[in-house]
């Protein structure tokens, strides 16, 4: 770098917001002399100011506006963007979103000493129980609830922009699959099924309905229904997905075993109580 190391606040002007995690250092204008001077701008790490004085006078500009957000989560092409994005988030909700803020209060963070998505604090999950999580002036369209598994009070997401979760999950959908329309989707999530709220309901639903697929849809306890459908996925060499509950998964591999060479398991993880739990590794060799 050709900037000199400033000695304090008023040797620069830093400038923070939509870009996060970097910031832009200007050298002072200097007083005229006989010879040319010239400006130089560099990114440097906000981090590197963090532990000093400096930090308390930067001016931090949190965008408040959420609907300036709906967008960006679809450009990033990198690890700065994703911490520039969370660090604008942080920012806004910190902000807009009392229970969040009371939260920081409660911990005594000031998010303006916040220099990486590493030090964002994470609300627990118990407050989206007893709290409605929201920022200030929107309402929420859609409500989604956790299934309830360890208590009878469930948590609630309240979600002002269905539309963007939908575009979530066929983004990501897409990126590793491919259109949906190459897919035979069927959905085992009893449990889910059996209760209002389920995000994991709603996307299954969505992507039953984009695959276009007269035998795609959801099949709750129908195994021997569900078998015969992938056994003719397997015979007429169709991709399927199998998205379902891990108990449900080894319910249906216990009673209608078979080879499946066309089809894609998706499993959501948990028992819900109806069975000893496993890890992951021993789900995946059973199955």
């Amino acid at each position: 770098s050709e900037a000199e190391s400033p000695k304090s606040s008023k040797d620069l002007n830093v400038s923070l917001g939509s870009i996060g995690n970097f910031s832009v250092l200007r050298q002072p204008k200097a007083a005229p002399t006989t010879k040319s001077t010239t400006t130089t701008f560099v990114h440097i790490p906000i981090a590197a100011f963090i532990d000093t004085k400096l930090a308390h006078n930067l001016i931090l500009s949190p965008i408040t506006d959420p609907t300036l957000f709906l967008e960006r989560p679809f450009t990033i092409s990198g690890a700065d963007e994703f911490n520039a994005l969370a660090l604008d988030l942080f920012r806004l909700h910190a902000a807009k979103n009392p229970v969040y803020r009371g939260f920081l209060n409660g911990l005594k963070v000031d998010p303006s000493l916040v220099a990486d998505v590493a030090g964002i604090p994470y609300l627990p999950i118990g407050l989206f129980r007893d709290h409605r999580v929201l920022l200030e002036g929107l309402d929420p369209s859609a409500h989604f609830t956790s299934s309830g598994t360890t208590g009878s009070t469930t948590s609630t997401h309240h979600v002002p922009w269905p539309k963007l979760y939908e575009r979530s999950f066929s983004t990501s959908f897409r990126a590793v699959y491919g259109d949906p329309k190459g897919w035979r989707i069927l959905a085992l999530l009893p449990a889910y099924l059996e209760r209002e709220g389920s995000s994991l309901v709603y996307m299954a639903q969505q992507l039953i309905a984009a695959s276009e697929d007269p035998l795609s849809g959801t099949y709750l306890y129908k195994y021997a229904e569900l078998s015969e459908v992938l056994k003719r996925s397997e015979r007429e060499g169709k991709k399927t997905l199998l998205l379902g509950v891990t108990f449900a998964l080894l319910d249906l591999a216990e009673q209608f075993p078979q080879a499946l060479k066309h089809t894609v398991i998706m499993e959501t993880g948990g028992m819900k109580g109806r069975r000893p739990e496993i890890v992951r590794e021993e789900l995946h060799t059973i199955l």
